[in-house]
C-alpha cells in the first residue's frame, strides 16, 4: 500500500501571558510541509528530524535500503538522501537524528553482529554526505540509537 507521508513543521509563539490552551491554540499554525521525496512504501518518515539554520535531516528508518533525507532549511527543498553504509540490512538507520555545524548524527541502533546488533551512530557531512565517523561501543554491549 503507498501511504503518503509528511513532516509538517509548526512555529509556536507564546507570550509569558498567554500559555493556556486556548491562548496557546490561536499562535500555532503550521508554515510548511516537508514530504518524502518519493513514494514509499510504510511508515517512518518523520520518526527523527534534526534541524540548524542550514539543513533538516529527516529519518525514514523503517525501509530498505535505509536513509535519511536532506532539506535546505530555508527553502524547505529537498536535496538529497544520505544512505546507511552499514553493510547490514534493517538496522533503523534514522532512527536518531542530530544536527549541528553542518554535520549529522544519524544512529542506526539494530547494527551490529549480535541478534539486533550492537548499535551505531555515523556523522555525516551534510552537504557532501561524506561519511566522517563511525562510533559503536567497544565492549560490544548495546549502544542505542
Amino acid at each position: 500500500m503507498q501511504m503518503k507521508i509528511a513532516v509538517i513543521v509548526v512555529v509556536a509563539i507564546v507570550s509569558l501571558g498567554a500559555l493556556d490552551s486556548a491562548a496557546a491554540t490561536d499562535v500555532v499554525r503550521e508554515t510548511a510541509a516537508i514530504v518524502p521525496p518519493e513514494e514509499l512504501d510504510g511508515g517512518g518518515f518523520g520518526y527523527a528530524l534534526g534541524a540548524d539554520d542550514d539543513w533538516i535531516v529527516v529519518g525514514a528508518w523503517v525501509f530498505s535500503p535505509e536513509w535519511v533525507a536532506v532539506y535546505d532549511a530555508r527553502t524547505l527543498e529537498f536535496s538529497h538522501l544520505i544512505e546507511s553504509p552499514s553493510e547490514n540490512d534493517m538496522v533503523n538507520f534514522g532512527f536518531s537524528v542530530d544536527v549541528h555545524d553542518g554535520r549529522a548524527i544519524v544512529g542506526a541502533n539494530w547494527d551490529g553482529s549480535a541478534d539486533f546488533g550492537e548499535g551505531a551512530a555515523y556523522v555525516f557531512d551534510i552537504a557532501s554526505g561524506e561519511l566522517l565517523r563511525e562510533f559503536r561501543p567497544a565492549d560490544g554491549s548495546f549502544f542505542p540509537g
